[in-house]
């Protein structure tokens, strides 16, 4: 089989030609493509990205040595065709690599069970395909199957074909506590492995055929590339030139979900509408200044099941984000309509699951007797059209604290309603006799003319204590934040009291800059402050080897880097959105550091 795939390289690798395009050749039910266009291109760009410069200093080597120490000793420890160097994978495939699933197809199992079939690919561009033979004839030998090879031919390219046998041991039944060393029962499970070497290109496949790639490669046309899942969410983005893609065909998984469907089952996958979203697309590229992303998500005209609930997308002019603070680590708003979507949802549920969906409405009428105010009607439907969070963190903290607080503010149709609702829980007789005299579930406390409610201490700790959440209505808005501290912090914003502002910061000023058009969700990160406040969370993680020995994690807990380490490398991150009928796309741009 090596001696005909060489063959075949040496004759089906002209020298100065390029490749043909890797997606545009691959089935066109492919159901998922990761990959890069230009690895080199990726590579370069990644090594002028701030995240690089983070990786290679100093004191972030020193606390993850450990992690690289084990990283290294795996890899020299690998026979010689798989040990290579970072330097030495890229120049072996310097341009063009993909990978991901060819097809997702119900089949029959042993005995009889219906089941997915799954078939996986994996191809590059390359100058040095022999060596790439030899690295898989490596990996198979290390899988340790029996091996059965032959060759077959589609159109004019060689194929080896390998079918690889597994012995799968198992308990004999009727003694599941079988000591080793007994006599197994065994099954055999096997895998056909494709490979073809063709215009520059090494192709391998796991129980995929590779009659159709070769098909779609000698035509031009009718590979994944040209599929609705790629066009559509390339429409939106309007570029297809990037270093790193990734793509989802949704429409084989909601076909073969619905055909293994069996009657009288409990499941509805059809109800589901996963062929509601035609396509799902990332990209990614590290610029000299810039590293960007795009993610779009493109909807059929006409949801029924999942693409309803991706559809609520509406205008929104973000009144809370004058009560942000312009010192707010993270901070997102999106204009979306979450009532509508959770009316959706539940029917959705229903759709899917009757028996999910009654147990779901059979649990909320029950709790809403109980608590004597209509879950869905009096909260969850009258959600409104604006979403906004954020993160502020504590710079009084002491080294190795995660002191840190999050707020939640949820715009409101009808915020009388939901006040009420939130009064009610104050009150004694909606919790019965057993509960604790003195209150009800929640304990009100006045301040600047708003009712704050925290949970009463038979819930949850000490009403009003730090780390105890705290809800309130403030202008039409229904606030959920980490404490009755940070609540007052918010109310006291509302009505003016605020040094600055996100609105009126250089930060609103630069997402409005970057902001696609008509653009209905926007977020921004200072991630050198998120990532040392992550990090302040992360020493914590030390203690686990301490108190665990046999659970240990390759990093050096005792040198956690600092703030200053993300602040030599880090800058902030903006993205920005647009949510509406025909999906959801947006744009992330991280600027590198001076």
């Amino acid at each position: 089989m090596r001696a005909a795939l060489a063959l075949t390289a040496a004759l089906l690798v002209p020298a100065g030609l390029a490749a043909p395009a890797i997606p545009g050749i691959l089935p066109a039910e492919s159901v998922l493509v990761i990959g890069t266009p230009d690895a080199t291109a990726l590579r370069e760009g990644f090594q002028r990205s701030s995240l690089f410069a983070l990786w290679r200093d100093a004191d972030m080597q020193a606390f993850v040595a450990p992690l690289a120490a084990e990283v290294t000793g795996a890899t020299a420890s690998l026979p010689a065709p798989l040990a290579m160097s970072v330097d030495e994978f890229f120049a072996l495939f310097p341009r063009q690599v993909y990978a991901g699933i060819s097809h997702f197809a119900p089949a029959t199992g042993p005995g009889g069970a219906a089941g997915p079939d799954i078939g996986v690919f994996i191809a590059a561009e390359t100058q040095q395909p022999q060596r790439v033979l030899e690295i898989i004839d490596a990996l198979i030998a290390q899988t340790g199957a029996e091996q059965s090879r032959d060759t077959y031919t589609e159109q004019d390219v060689t194929v080896a074909r390998n079918v690889l046998t597994f012995q799968r041991p198992s308990a004999l039944p009727g003694e599941p506590g079988q000591e080793p060393g007994l006599d197994l029962a065994t099954s055999e499970e096997s895998v056909t492995l494709h490979t073809a070497v063709v215009d520059g290109l090494v192709i391998a496949t796991i129980d995929e055929p590779l009659g159709p790639v070769i098909a779609n490669l000698r035509s031009g046309s009718g590979g994944f590339a040209h599929g609705t899942a790629v066009t559509s969410t390339s429409a939106m983005v309007g570029s297809t030139a990037h270093q790193l893609v990734l793509h989802v065909n949704p429409a084989p998984v909601h076909s073969t979900l619905t055909q293994l469907a069996t009657a009288g089952s409990p499941f509805n996958p059809a109800a589901l509408g996963i062929s509601d979203i035609q396509g799902l697309s990332m990209w990614l590229d590290f610029g000299p200044e810039t590293a960007d992303s795009w993610f779009a998500l493109s909807l059929s005209p006409n949801p029924v099941g999942l693409g309803r609930l991706l559809r609520h997308g509406t205008a929104s002019d973000f009144p809370a984000l004058d009560w942000v603070p312009a010192n707010a680590v993270t901070f997102s708003a999106m204009g979306y309509d979450l009532g509508a979507t959770v009316t959706d949802a539940i029917a959705l549920l229903t759709s899917v699951s009757p028996l999910a969906g009654g147990f779901l409405t059979g649990m909320m009428s029950t709790a809403s007797q109980s608590l004597q105010f209509d879950i869905q009607g009096d909260l969850l439907s009258q959600l409104g059209r604006e979403y906004v969070s954020y993160t502020v963190t504590d710079p009084a903290a002491a080294p190795g604290a995660f002191a840190g607080a999050q707020v939640y503010i949820l715009g409101l149709r009808d915020a009388a309603r939901v006040a009420g609702a939130l009064a009610r829980l104050a009150q004694p007789a909606v919790v019965g006799a057993n509960q604790m005299a003195g209150g009800g579930m929640l304990e009100a406390e006045e301040y600047l003319g708003q009712t704050i409610y925290t949970p009463q201490a038979v819930f949850e700790g000490p009403a009003g204590a730090d780390g105890v959440p705290a809800f309130a209505v403030v202008s039409d808005h229904l606030v959920i934040a980490t404490d009755a501290a940070e609540m007052r912090a918010v109310i006291s914003a509302s009505q003016g009291q605020i040094e600055e502002s996100v609105r009126q910061s250089e930060r609103w000023a630069e997402i409005q800059r970057l902001a696609v058009a008509g653009a209905n969700s926007f977020s921004y990160s200072d991630d050198a402050a998120a990532m040392a406040w992550a990090a302040q969370g992360l020493a914590q993680l030390g203690l686990i080897s301490v108190m665990y020995p046999d659970i240990q994690i390759p990093l050096d807990f005792a040198r956690v880097p600092g703030p200053d380490v993300f602040e030599r490398h880090l800058t902030h991150t903006v993205s920005t959105g647009v949510m509406s009928e025909r999906g959801w796309v947006s744009h992330t741009v991280t600027p590198n550091h001076d």
